[in-house]
C-alpha cells in the first residue's frame, strides 16, 4: 500500500481529531450522569428521610385532616418510589397504630392508613416487615371488626398482603421445585433408574393441582420433543459417573417432599411446564408408567376455562403424539378429537389454530386407526366448514385450516370430491345467513387451491378444467361462485406462495 506524501503532516491533525472525539465522549458521559443526578425521582429519593421525619411529626398531631393528608403523601411516595421506605418502616408503625386504634380516629383516617399500609406491604420486600409483624398485625386485625364495611374491606385487603409477608413466596418455592425436577429428569433421565419411576408419578400428581398444572404440561412438551423455553441443559454431563448420579438423587429427594406441601390452580400450571422441558430431552425418557394417565389428564384439561392451560396442553399433546403415538390406543386419539372439535371457532383464532394443528398431527400419524379419520370427519370437519365462512378468519388460523384440508386429502379418510363439493357449497348464499362475506370467499378459494395441490396431478388437472368450465357457463360475472373460482385458480397457479408446492 502506498503511503501518502503528506502523511507526516496529517498525523498531528489526526491525533487532534481523536482527542476531540475522546473529549466529546467524556463530556457525554458526564452529561448523562448529571441528568441522572438531576432527575426528579433521584432528587425526591434524597429527601425521603426528611419527608418521613416531618410526616411522623404530623401523625402525632391531633388534627384528623392533617393525619389524612400525611397518609396521602406517604401513599404517593410509595407509588412513585417503591421500596423507598425500607429503612423507615419502624418509625412509621406507631403512626399507623395510633390512626387505627385511637378512639378519636374517623373512618376516613382509618381507610387512608389501611390503604397506605397495603401499598407499602405490596411494594417492599417481606423481610423488611418481619421485625414489626406483631405490632402491625394487631391494629389491622382489630380494624377487620369495624362496623363500617369500607374499613373492614380495606383491612381484609391488608391481611391478604400480610399473609404474603408472613410466608413469602411459598408458591414460588413449589414452582421452582417443579421446574428443577423437570430439568433434572430431562438431563439425567437415563441415569435415574428406579428413581425415575418414583419421580414421574409425583409430576403427574401435580397435574391434578390447579396451580401447578400449566407448568407440568409445558415441561411435558419438552419431554415429548417440543421446544418451549430457553433452558438448554448440557446433555454431555449426563454420564454414568457415580458422583453425578448421587448429585441427581440428592436434588430429587427434597424436591419430592416440596411437591407434597399443599394443593392449590397455579401449581398445576408449573407442573405442566415441567413436563414440557422433559419432553425436549433427546434421552427419550421412558414414560410407560405414567403415559396413559398423562393422556387422560391432558385431554381433560382441554375442557378447563384456563386459556393458558388449554394452549399449553394442545402443544404438549401434539409433541406427545409425535414421540409416543405408537404406545397410545385409538380410544385416546378419539377422546382428544372430541375435545378438539369444541375449540374450533372464530371466537379464539389462536386456540383454533393450535387445535387444527393437533388434528393434522393426528391424521398424519400412519399408526392411527381408521376410526381416528372417521372421528375427524364427523367431529372436526363440520366445525371447519363453519369456520371457513367467518369474516374474521385470517393469519395463523387460516394457514392451519388450509393444512387441515390438505391433511384430510393426504390421510385418504375423506373423499376429495366430497371435500371439494363442501367447500364450493360454502360459498353459496343461504336463506338463513344471506350472502357470504368477501373475506370468507377468499378463505374458501385458498382452501380449494390447497385441496387441489394436495390431491396430486391427476385430480388437479381435472379439477382445474372443471373450475374453468364453471367460469364459462356462469353468466353472472360477479356471483360468489365465479369469484371463488377465480381466486382458487389464481391461488393454484401461484401455489408456491402458500407453501404447498
Amino acid at each position: 500500500m502506498e503511503v501518502p506524501e503528506n502523511a507526516d503532516d496529517s498525523l498531528p491533525e489526526l491525533l487532534h481529531t481523536n482527542n476531540r472525539i475522546l473529549l466529546l465522549c467524556i463530556d457525554a458521559e458526564l452529561y448523562l450522569n448529571t441528568l441522572k443526578l438531576l432527575s426528579p425521582r433521584w432528587l425526591l429519593k434524597q429527601e425521603v428521610a426528611k419527608i418521613v421525619k416531618s410526616i411522623n411529626r404530623q401523625l402525632r398531631e391531633k388534627s384528623i385532616k392533617t393525619k389524612v393528608g400525611a397518609f396521602s403523601v406517604l401513599k404517593e411516595l410509595v407509588v412513585v418510589l417503591p421500596d423507598c421506605l425500607a429503612d423507615h418502616i419502624g418509625t412509621l408503625i406507631p403512626g399507623i397504630e395510633k390512626a387505627l386504634n385511637d378512639k378519636s380516629s374517623t373512618s376516613n383516617l382509618k381507610i387512608e392508613a389501611l390503604i397506605f399500609t397495603r401499598l407499602v406491604l405490596a411494594s417492599h420486600s417481606p423481610h423488611v416487615f418481619h421485625p414489626y409483624i406483631k405490632d402491625l398485625s394487631s391494629p389491622v386485625l382489630s380494624a377487620v371488626g369495624e362496623r363500617y364495611y369500607k374499613v373492614t374491606a380495606e383491612a381484609l385487603r391488608v391481611c391478604g398482603e400480610l399473609v404474603r409477608v408472613v410466608r413469602p413466596n411459598l408458591e414460588e418455592v413449589k414452582e421452582c421445585a417443579i421446574t428443577c425436577m423437570g430439568l433434572v429428569i430431562s438431563t439425567f433421565g437415563d441415569n435415574l433408574g428406579t428413581e425415575l419411576h418414583a419421580c414421574l408419578p409425583v409430576l403427574v400428581d401435580r397435574m391434578g393441582n390447579e396451580i401447578t398444572r400449566l407448568t407440568t404440561v409445558k415441561w411435558m412438551m419438552a419431554m415429548f420433543g417440543m421446544s418451549f423455553t430457553d433452558i438448554k441443559p448440557s446433555y454431555s454431563i449426563a454420564t454414568q459417573d457415580d458422583s453425578t448420579c448421587r448429585l441427581v438423587f440428592e436434588v430429587l429427594a427434597p424436591l419430592k417432599n416440596v411437591y407434597r406441601i399443599g394443593l392449590s390452580m397455579r401449581y398445576i400450571s408449573f407442573t405442566v411446564m415441567a413436563f414440557a422441558v422433559i419432553a425436549a430431552s433427546p434421552l427419550r425418557i421412558d414414560l410407560s408408567c405414567v403415559l396413559q394417565h398423562v393422556i387422560v389428564e391432558l385431554t381433560g384439561f382441554l375442557r378447563k376455562a384456563n386459556r393458558a392451560l388449554r394452549q399449553a396442553t394442545l402443544g404438549t399433546l401434539n409433541s406427545l403424539i409425535v414421540a409416543y403415538g405408537d404406545k397410545l390406543g385409538p380410544s385416546a386419539y378419539e377422546a382428544i378429537i372430541v375435545e378438539l372439535s369444541t375449540l374450533i371457532s372464530d371466537s379464539d383464532l389462536h386456540m383454533t389454530a393450535l387445535a387444527l394443528e393437533l388434528c393434522c398431527t393426528l391424521m398424519a400419524d400412519k399408526r392411527s386407526s381408521p376410526n381416528v379419520g372417521f372421528a375427524v370427519r364427523n367431529r372436526v370437519l363440520p366445525q371447519a366448514l363453519t369456520l371457513i365462512k367467518s369474516s374474521l378468519l385470517q393469519g395463523q388460523a387460516l394457514l392451519a385450516l388450509q393444512k387441515f384440508f390438505a391433511g384430510l386429502v393426504y390421510s385418504e379418510n375423506t373423499s376429495f370430491d366430497a371435500l371439494l363439493e363442501s367447500l364450493l357449497s360454502s360459498a353459496k348464499p343461504s336463506p338463513q345467513s344471506g350472502g357470504v362475506a368477501k373475506q370468507a370467499l377468499y378463505s374458501i378459494a385458498q382452501c380449494v387451491a390447497v385441496l387441489c395441490l394436495a390431491a396430486g396431478d391427476h385430480k388437479c388437472s381435472s379439477t382445474v378444467k372443471m373450475l374453468i368450465e364453471i367460469l364459462k357457463d356462469d353468466g353472472t360475472t360477479n356471483s360468489a361462485s365465479v369469484r371463488v373460482v377465480r381466486i382458487s385458480l389464481g391461488a393454484y397457479f401461484f401455489g408456491i406462495g402458500f407453501g404447498f408446492l
